[in-house]
């Protein structure tokens, strides 16, 4: 398409509050998952480089639990911009969800040696521990999350099953 008709197009997209990527996630917000996800579908394949887009569908695609297809979001992404912070554990969540721990271990390793460790991936570490059956890593991770996010319930929960986990070994 002319560059023009693009524009064009992408402002039919856009205007009367509907969704676009970065500018209004009304779908995404109030439920309507599988609309968000054709608009940004319809905004991508006009700009195939737009990281918003592919961030926004990755977490649509999660939200509707389909790993698979939001994992090919956030290795688009990394595709585009190696240096976008968090992608990484984005994409390291998806991993863990398809049983894929190497991987997800290798993307949390990459993250902290690019940016610096956050609780985000203490909690992914905790996760990828649990999956793993090494209870005291889980633990000593989910302590650091639960330190700084005293309010998670997932990662209490994990505690005590980590620890009734150690106590039957």
């Amino acid at each position: 398409l002319p560059f023009l008709k693009k524009m064009k197009i992408m402002e039919t997209l856009t205007c009367n509050q509907r969704h676009a990527p970065g500018i209004n996630r009304d779908d995404f917000n109030n439920g309507r998952i599988n609309t968000a996800i054709a608009q940004c579908k319809k905004l991508l394949r006009l700009n195939p480089k737009d990281v918003d887009g592919w961030d926004y569908l990755g977490e649509s695609y999660s939200l509707l639990k389909k790993p698979d297809e939001s994992a090919s979001c956030y290795q688009k992404i990394l595709e585009l911009t190696s240096h976008q912070p968090k992608t990484r554990l984005w994409l390291a969540l998806q991993r863990i969800k398809q049983n894929r721990l190497d991987e997800a271990k290798k993307l949390v390793a990459e993250e902290t040696k690019r940016f610096k460790h956050n609780t985000e991936v203490s909690y992914l570490l905790a996760k990828i521990n649990l999956e793993e059956k090494n209870y005291e890593e889980a633990i000593n991770a989910l302590n650091l999350v639960l330190s700084e996010s005293p309010g998670r319930v997932d990662c209490w929960e994990w505690s005590v099953q980590a620890l009734s986990q150690l106590k039957d070994i």
